[in-house]
């Protein structure tokens, strides 16, 4: 009778588990489909947004670093400059910064005048961030838990066609401990791999010697998020807004609550972005509130 309740609860829970991922996977079919439309509406927004940019810094009598380009992949940057109204100085950090120009969410902002921390993994696409992006400290590491040093040894994925493969696609990097943890990973097409070592590092340690505000902090390290948060004093450094990669798109949600528990609100999702607010920042949250409810890029549901 055991037995038979067993292997009767076994086979529920498999029920249970398939029918989730077979949500999943319709879920981010779904999202596929929005980010095309909304890619070739993006493609057509980023031009004005840049000269409205150049704009404003000539107003002000300031010039720009490098020509102003919003270079995200979702549009990202198009809503963090709303939501920072146009903010002409300020602090960022991007995690899994490539090659400092594919995808960045943070290279309209330094072309305005911002400064930051950029740290990438792969060391082909250090060097090329590094020669990219000279208003901002780039760092060659991986980042983890708290008290990791080292050295990590991780899977690079390579596209062909991407920057670090010698042509104009993707590629992407993980190295999770748990390789069930991959699950939600996106896997570029066309990809070889190739074994790859990094320094390894926390990001108190890279903030070690920063003083003043952190306006900015985007995380994009193929599910090793709670490992990086783990060596992140949010309640010391208190970034303003994180931008955070989760393409489990809530359905686990540890990630979400690990970030509500150290005060930040959940505003939107960009794409698999998730955009979250320090509550105590008033002003900023309501702003990027109002926007999302607006804007035909975010998700709000949580």
């Amino acid at each position: 009778m055991e037995l038979a309740l067993i292997v009767a609860l076994g086979v529920a829970l498999g029920a249970v588990a398939l029918g989730a991922e077979r949500r999943h996977r319709r879920l981010r079919r779904r999202i596929a489909r929005l980010d095309r439309r909304e890619m070739e509406m993006l493609h057509a927004v980023k031009p004005l947004y840049a000269f409205r940019a150049e704009e404003r810094l000539r107003a002000a009598g300031r010039a720009a670093r490098m020509p102003v380009e919003f270079r995200s992949q979702f549009g990202e940057d198009l809503f963090l400059d709303e939501v920072f109204a146009g903010q002409a100085e300020g602090f960022f950090v991007e995690v899994g910064a490539y090659d400092g120009y594919t995808y960045a969410v943070t290279y309209a902002f330094e072309a305005m005048g911002w400064t930051g921390l950029l740290v990438e993994a792969v060391p082909s696409l250090h060097a090329l961030a590094a020669a990219r992006r000279p208003g901002s400290r780039v760092v060659n590491a991986a980042l983890s838990r708290r008290g990791s040093t080292g050295t990590a040894s991780f899977t690079h994925l390579i596209d062909s066609r991407a920057p670090g493969g010698g042509g104009g696609g993707y590629d992407a990097s993980s190295f999770l401990d748990d390789p069930g943890g991959r699950r939600f990973t996106k896997r570029p097409p066309r990809t070889a791999e190739e074994r790859v070592e990094a320094p390894l590092t926390t990001m108190d340690d890279l903030l070690a010697e920063h003083a003043g505000a952190i306006d900015l902090v985007v995380i994009d390290v193929e599910g090793h998020e709670l490992a990086l948060l783990d060596g992140f004093d949010l309640a010391r450094f208190r970034p303003r807004v994180i931008l955070v990669e989760d393409h489990g798109l809530g359905e686990d949600p540890t990630l979400g609550e690990y970030l509500a528990a150290r005060g930040y609100e959940h505003v939107c999702w960009l794409s698999y972005n998730r955009l979250l607010v320090r509550r105590d920042e008033g002003a900023l949250l309501e702003r990027a509130r109002r926007i999302a409810q607006h804007t035909a890029t975010a998700k709000t549901a949580g």
